[in-house]
């Protein structure tokens, strides 16, 4: 005896078949194109969150503050409250600052998150494997980076790095290795409430200067940018 074996039909040909009978069944045809329609968004596979292609990476923006704080910002929470109300921000979306103290926020606590350890990306700004675009006014965006596993990206970055121009730079409190920057006391603006000197990064920059250049002053305000991350 033969045994029938299943065959699945291609999409385009399915709907082709249902037409073809519907045409025959209907009173009143030529609405068929309309039910083409109809049919192939029923049989369609979903659309992925967010606008992304099934599959790709989720796109997530960073953009540079107008607002030039000083190293005290009333903490993490108030750098990222900067953020939100910040009139560069682009969009609806919540953001945060890319800042580490150690304590409230922290990428690795080794260089590149090497070993892994259970304190790596402490209220961290970024998600792994996710490209970050910069806004650069205008509805312009460009590509920055890409995450890896560890929620941090190898460098160099791509685009001159988080903002474009050289004559920018911003608080980031973080060593060129993703951890927090430390020389005799971390580089944190006292966690970001005061204190004596602080890390920051620069525009214009694809290298690890972008997120640990030079070590200014906490009582400088109207100078140093945030850079703030879509969440």
């Amino acid at each position: 005896m033969y045994q029938l074996k299943s065959t699945r039909l291609p999409l385009a040909i399915t709907v082709a078949l249902l037409l073809a009978g519907t045409a025959c069944s209907k009173a009143f045809p030529g609405d068929e194109s309309a039910l083409a329609v109809t049919m192939l968004a029923a049989l369609a596979p979903p659309a992925a969150a967010d606008g992304a292609a099934t599959g790709a990476a989720t796109i997530k923006k960073v953009f540079l503050s107008n607002t030039r704080p000083g190293g005290n910002m009333g903490g993490i929470a108030g750098a990222d409250a900067i953020c939100n109300g910040d009139a560069n921000k682009p969009d609806a979306a919540s953001y945060k600052a890319l800042l580490v103290d150690g304590v409230n926020r922290r990428a690795c606590v080794n260089a590149n998150c090497a070993p892994g350890n259970g304190g790596d990306g402490l209220d961290w700004v970024f998600q792994s494997d996710t490209t970050y675009h910069r806004d650069d006014g205008g509805g312009s965006f460009t590509a920055v980076m890409t995450t890896n596993a560890n929620r941090i990206a190898a460098f160099p970055l791509s685009a001159n790095g988080f903002d474009a121009s050289g004559a920018n730079e911003y608080w980031t409190g973080l060593e060129t290795d993703w951890t927090v920057a430390f020389s005799g006391s971390d580089l944190d603006c006292a966690d970001w409430a005061g204190g004596g000197t602080g890390q920051s990064g620069t525009g214009g920059s694809a290298t690890s200067d972008a997120i640990s250049f030079s070590t200014p002053f906490c009582g400088i305000a109207g100078t140093y940018h945030l850079i703030c991350v879509e969440q």
